[in-house]
């Protein structure tokens, strides 16, 4: 186990309730049984997860799939020459839910980069998603 999960597992987080009092809990993925302690080794085609059904129990983490346009940037153009920084402001109604979301369900499945480092920040998360893509195109 890598020391950003140690100390994720061992740093308590606040949770707030709608109408109730501030309450301190674990991080929740350590105390959920069927979640994996380390990320599994994936082969071509596999995706992260591998977490047990419990019977009756809501998903911990779903998978969704998208099809994304690809195509070779043109010669010369500023697509090809991109320095590979990104600053952006996500819009809070259209981007920002499903930016958490994908956040989430990556910490909560041990996601690590090809690596072994594990997804931990949000820019990690977008790095992680660059490398799935780059994986996946033939």
């Amino acid at each position: 186990m890598s020391r950003k999960q140690q100390q994720r597992k061992a740093s308590p987080q606040v949770a707030t309730q709608a109408s109730g009092p501030v309450r301190i809990e674990t991080d929740p993925a350590s105390e959920i049984p069927g979640v994996l302690e380390e990320a599994p080794a994936l082969g071509e085609g596999e995706c992260i997860g591998g977490l047990e059904e419990v019977p009756g129990a809501e998903p911990l983490v779903e998978m969704i799939g998208l099809e994304l346009p690809f195509a070779l940037p043109p010669a010369g153009s500023y697509i090809e020459s991109q320095a590979g920084r990104l600053d952006v402001r996500l819009d809070r109604e259209t981007q920002l839910p499903g930016f958490r979301q994908l956040h989430a369900g990556l910490r909560q499945s041990n996601a690590t980069f090809k690596d072994g480092r594990p997804v931990d920040t949000a820019a990690d998360v977008f790095r992680w998603l660059c490398e799935q893509i780059t994986t996946a195109i033939p």
